[in-house]
């Protein structure tokens, strides 16, 4: 459920003692390796240049950047972080799920041997996880904070950017590929064209300013990454540390949807899922969604009064949704107490986008052509394609050979949206013929030639797991 967190520790004179115990304890020399990290998947990128630190040249006004990688004995995780004196914080970016367990194909969950693993987990589905999550999200972030930057104050720590997680389990590798391919050809409803979408053979996503979406098949990134990894510290300890073969099955079994939240994404998922549906914004929030696309309509007002008000009532949502607010894991002046409520709306936020995209694999959504043109050709179909209308001047409202062309199209594979969006077809002929479809069942959630049944839940995830819990390894409990 949660995968990267990207955090800030503010007042560096408070943590000094955390300043000093981290020099301490990585300093290693004039040189440093240097570490980046990618903006969009949040992994480590390892990159063969070193670089000169500069050593506490506090004196001469020179800034103070110390960038270290920390690859502890005792299991493997990374931590990238930075002593940032001029800003007067400690910025860290970690994988949890890499951290604990030495990779994410493993989630972030209780399991078999875990106190807190109950059958609830096990036949629970997302969107009944995301009540519970929370509590042990909390617990083991601090076991993570006590273990790597201990005595930080909760106040001080600011969250930068969180990755949300989700793995979609299937029953075979084939299931998994073909569910992808059917989720890259319908893709999300709201999308826009823009040029931050990037499409590849088992991966896609949606990159913007504050978020960033992604889908993709594990099976083939763990293959790329992470197994190669495994296996140099499986050779390095000279036994099978990580059980590579096992875990790349779990992966190939996999579909992962990741979304990457920055600052003012979260921000403004809290501030219309909370503060403006308050009653302290109810009135404003009101006339702000009336009038706020369309201006021109309060000046249209005669009471001067009422007009007076609207403005000032959109000027002060505007400003709201636009200030720059962060969240801390404690009380802060002035900004954002992350609290359980608030984490389960960007979970929640989470759970819409990957619904959004799902396959409805019901049978009223699956697309049988021949099935359609039959009901066009029985006596109600025949009424209904015969229905005339004034705009039609007594024509046919829709041409049979019209309604066969579109069908055969989404029997390629493409939905009714990206139909309209062809151009094919004039724009008010393809809303009637749309609207005519709709009365026969077919709409844009239906698909063709699926066979994958599916739903948004952690049965087959549990049931990997527990059942190969002896052969996969580094399953080790959460401090929960």
């Amino acid at each position: 459920m949660v995968d990267t967190l990207h955090f800030r520790i503010h007042d560096l004179q408070i943590h000094e003692h955390l300043k000093n115990y981290l020099l301490k304890l990585y300093k290693t020399g004039r040189t440093k390796k240097r570490i980046e990290v990618d903006e969009e998947t949040g992994e480590i990128a390892f990159k063969n240049k070193f670089v000169f630190e500069n050593l506490a040249f506090l004196d001469t006004g020179n800034n103070y950047v110390v960038n270290h990688f920390n690859q502890l004995k005792s299991s493997h995780y990374n931590i990238a972080y930075k002593i940032d004196i001029s800003r007067d914080f400690i910025e860290v970016n970690v994988s949890l799920p890499k951290y604990y367990y030495g990779t994410n194909v493993i989630q972030m969950l209780p399991h078999l041997y875990d106190k807190e693993y109950t059958p609830f987990f096990h036949a629970s589905s997302f969107k009944e996880t995301i009540e519970n999550f929370y509590r042990i999200f909390l617990k083991v972030f601090m076991n993570f904070l006590e273990k790597n930057f201990p005595n930080t104050h909760l106040s001080f720590v600011e969250l930068v950017r969180i990755d949300f997680c989700f793995n979609q389990v299937f029953n075979t590798k084939s299931e998994a590929l073909e569910y992808f391919q059917l989720l890259k050809s319908r893709r999300k409803k709201y999308e826009r064209e823009n040029p931050h979408k990037f499409y590849y053979d088992t991966s896609f996503s949606n990159v913007s300013r504050d978020h960033s979406f992604k889908v993709y098949h594990q099976g083939t990134e763990f293959n790329k990454n992470d197994r190669k990894e495994l296996f140099k510290i499986n050779e390095k300890a000279g036994r099978e540390k990580y059980n590579l073969k096992k875990l790349q099955h779990l992966a190939d079994l996999t579909l992962r949807y990741e979304l990457t939240c920055r600052n003012r994404f979260l921000y403004r998922s809290y501030i219309f899922a909370c503060e403006l549906k308050s009653s302290t914004y109810k009135k404003a929030y009101s006339n702000w969604n009336k009038y706020k696309k369309h201006p021109d309509k309060i000046s249209k007002i005669k009471n001067l009064v009422e007009r007076t008000a609207i403005k000032k009532d959109v000027k002060e949502i505007d400003k709201l949704i636009n200030q720059s607010r962060r969240f801390y894991f404690g009380n802060c002046p002035g900004d954002i107490k992350l609290t359980a409520d608030i984490f389960k709306v960007f979970l929640n936020k989470f759970y819409d986008m990957v619904s959004d995209i799902q396959v409805r694999n019901d049978s009223s959504k699956l697309l049988d052509i021949s099935k359609v043109m039959n009901e066009i050709d029985s006596f109600e179909g025949i009424k209904k394609l015969l229905s005339r209308s004034s705009m039609t001047k007594g024509k046919y409202a829709v041409n049979r050979s019209k309604i066969r062309m579109i069908l055969a199209m989404m029997e390629g594979g493409l939905t009714l949206d990206e139909i309209r969006k062809g151009g094919l077809i004039p724009k008010a002929t393809f809303y009637r013929y749309a609207n005519f479809l709709k009365s026969l069942g077919v709409d844009n959630h239906s698909v063709y030639g699926i066979h994958v049944d599916q739903t948004l839940c952690f049965q087959n995830y549990y049931l990997y797991l527990n059942k190969n819990a002896n052969e996969i390894k580094n399953i080790r409990m959460l401090p929960i």
